[in-house]
């Protein structure tokens, strides 16, 4: 049996990540392709995911979907290495 409080809880989330961070090491340079980043998709809800070039956006999506893994956080099922 449910109550009044169970048609209120937040819906899972489906998709998730949690302070994730990316370096790609070019050369000398680092670029922080996630720097930070956290985030939580619930069931059933659309997003876009939008940037310009070099923003970050396929890494991203990479991570969350568990083709990566991030140097630092949680993504896709995946921790990072400590």
């Amino acid at each position: 049996m449910t109550g009044p409080a169970d048609n209120h809880r937040a819906p899972r989330a489906i998709i998730a990540g949690r302070d994730m961070h990316k370096i790609f090491h070019l050369g000398d340079q680092s670029v922080h392709a996630l720097d930070g980043v956290t985030l939580e998709i619930p069931a059933g809800q659309f997003i876009a995911i939008m940037g310009p070039s070099g923003s970050g956006k396929s890494t991203l999506l990479y991570v969350v979907g568990g083709l990566d893994t991030p140097d630092r956080g949680r993504g896709g099922g995946h921790r990072a290495a400590a």
